[in-house]
């Protein structure tokens, strides 16, 4: 995460143990993230952090738009199984 998206759940957070929990979250989404196999890790990071649509992230990477899809689908199957004690 970025230090000013942190900044602004600190803002909604009001306890100690709020705040804990919520920097241990967003290690563990950054870990996750890292962790992911680098094609899927680049188009979720285009897609997520950066905002661009899937043709922008195909024509960026040099790949077809179906490709791009599936790295996404499968950065997202992972993440999901990764972070699955965090969700509700």
């Amino acid at each position: 995460m970025e230090e000013e998206d942190y900044s602004s759940l600190l803002r909604h957070i009001s306890t100690p143990l709020d705040i804990i929990e919520t920097k241990e979250l967003s290690q563990r989404i950054s870990e996750s993230i890292r962790s992911l196999p680098l094609k899927e890790r680049i188009v979720f990071v285009l897609q997520v952090q950066h905002g661009l649509s899937y043709r922008e992230i195909a024509d960026s990477v040099c790949c077809p738009l179906g490709t791009v899809m599936s790295r996404l689908d499968r950065a997202r199957r992972i993440l999901r199984d990764k972070l699955k004690d965090y969700i509700v």
